[in-house]
């Protein structure tokens, strides 16, 4: 006679142990196996979308900056877009190739760091430190380059707060030879069955069909197969002038979503490099 087993819930949440994000999960498992999971969001509501319309434009520009520290210009660039489109602004091209260099560098320091939290997560203290490393180099770039560090504070509508000096070019080269072998460090231990790459394979599987359906993005969708980037799909700044490749994994699991923001460093590095290069006087 078969013995049923207890089914055991857990609640995590509402703040995450690990990641300190306003949700709860509600599992139910049967020993180590996790049988179902409720994911109840919602416990933060900050009013942004509110504030932005009870607002001036000139306003609006610092609430969007601030729905997250981590991607800052990229909320400003696309509120300054939405403005620009409103009373048809039009951007100075070399301001246009400055966002690229500015989101870009933004790219690689979020890259880096959920590198550095899915090493960390396996518990691959080195290789934590090294991107932590590497993303401190981005940031004092982002910092020499727009006076910041987390809220750049450097997009706004009609182009840019501050331009680039030949100078400040150069330094910012100067970062990427290290930043380079530390992406190629990455994907070599990522595709060539590193210990850590091993513990992400095959979790959080994600069809490619489930992440269309469900609105999955970035390196999520690309994970899963689905060749969809937003800079390529639609293209803004001056990335339809700069030539970059759409990175895919079929895995659909951690490891391939983990890869597919290995692989866009580089691409990155190459981009923030050519837009340094041919951005106009």
């Amino acid at each position: 006679m078969e013995v049923a087993r207890l089914v055991e819930k857990i609640s995590i949440g509402p703040y995450h142990p690990y990641l300190l994000e306003p949700w709860k999960v509600e599992l139910a498992t049967d020993g180590d196996t996790v049988v179902s999971a409720q994911v109840v969001t919602g416990y933060a509501h900050r009013g942004i979308e509110k504030l932005l319309s009870a607002n001036s434009y000139r306003k609006g520009l610092f609430i969007a900056e601030r729905v997250c520290g981590i991607c800052s210009a990229v909320h400003t660039n696309t509120f300054s877009q939405t403005v620009e489109g409103l009373f048809s602004i039009e951007v100075p091209e070399r301001a246009r190739y400055l966002r690229v260099v500015y989101l870009e560098l933004e790219r690689l320091h979020s890259h880096y760091l959920a590198l550095a939290m899915m090493a960390h997560a396996v518990h691959r203290t080195t290789d934590f430190t090294e991107f932590m490393l590497g993303r401190e180099m981005v940031m004092s770039a982002m910092e020499a380059l727009a006076g910041n560090r987390v809220n750049l504070g450097v997009m706004v509508p009609g182009g840019v707060r501050r331009d680039v000096s030949p100078a400040q070019a150069n330094a910012t080269r100067g970062i990427m030879p290290g930043l380079r072998a530390l992406s190629a460090k990455a994907i070599s231990e990522l595709e060539n069955g590193a210990d850590w790459a091993n513990e992400l394979a095959g979790r959080g599987k994600v069809t490619g069909a489930d992440a269309v359906k469900f609105g999955g993005v970035g390196p999520v969708a690309r994970g899963s197969g689905v060749a969809s980037d937003i800079r390529s799909d639609d293209p803004y700044a001056a990335y339809k002038e700069l030539n970059f490749k759409i990175l895919v994994e079929n895995g659909t699991d951690v490891l391939a979503r983990t890869r597919v923001r290995a692989r866009e460093t580089v691409e990155s590095i190459r981009l923030i490099e050519d837009a340094l290069a041919e951005m106009p006087a």
